[in-house]
Formats: structure tokens, C-alpha cells, sequence
């Protein structure tokens, strides 16, 4: 019926298991030896790995509150100088308006951007 040494196709109506003392059984082309290798029973889930997109949108609200604390940081610097800081002075004073104008701003987008960042990761990991 089958050539020894030959694959034998388990699906054919002719096919028959010959048993031969020196091979362990025939080997069917096209099938793993082992079906059962991929049948490990039920495992425990890990953790999925942390993104870095966290790290990065944690980065951007960290340094966006250092950015939006500027004027309060300006203000205090001004403070600790002797001096006149008025108008009639060198107008340090308004050192922390500027800051507050067009520093903190930038600190403002980086943290909304670092926010939506960190929104985008959290859902689209789910």
C-alpha cells in the first residue's frame, strides 16, 4: 500500500500505520511532530511593558509646571535683589509680568499636550 519510508497522508482511505521496529512512526509531511506543543494549559497573563509614551507625556507635564511656575519663581528672584525695582528703578518688577505673558503660556500647552498624550496611550492600549 505504502512505500516504506514514505509519508503517509492519515487522510487518505488507503492509509494504514505500518509499524517499522527501526523508525518511531511515520512522519506526515505538512504536520508538526509535536501537535501537542502549543497546548500549554492555562497561563497567568503578565503585565503589558510600559510604554514609553508615559515617560514622555510625564516629561512634557513636569516641565510644563516648571514653565507655568516662572512668574512666581521671577517674582521671588526680583524680591531677593536690594533695590528699587519700580518704574523709577532698573523695572525689574515687570520681569514677572513677562514671564507671565510669554513664558508661561508655553508651560500651559506642554502640559495640555503631555495630557493628551498620556490619553491617547491609556486608550489605545486597551
Amino acid at each position: 500500500m505504502s512505500i516504506p519510508n514514505q509519508p503517509v497522508n492519515p487522510f487518505s482511505a488507503h492509509a494504514k500505520q505500518e509499524v517499522d521496529s527501526q523508525q518511531p512512526g511515520p512522519v506526515y509531511q505538512g504536520y508538526p511532530q509535536n501537535d501537542q506543543s502549543f497546548h500549554q494549559g492555562m497561563t497567568c497573563q503578565s503585565k503589558k511593558p510600559r510604554s514609553a509614551a508615559f515617560g514622555f507625556a510625564t516629561f512634557f507635564v513636569v516641565i510644563g509646571f516648571v514653565i507655568m511656575l516662572s512668574p512666581v519663581l521671577s517674582a521671588i528672584f526680583v524680591g531677593m535683589i536690594p533695590g528699587d525695582h519700580g518704574d523709577s528703578g532698573d523695572a525689574l518688577g515687570w520681569l514677572p509680568v513677562l514671564f507671565l505673558f510669554w513664558v508661561a503660556p508655553w508651560g500651559l500647552l506642554m502640559v495640555i499636550i503631555g495630557g493628551i498624550i498620556a490619553i491617547i496611550r491609556y486608550f489605545s492600549s486597551r
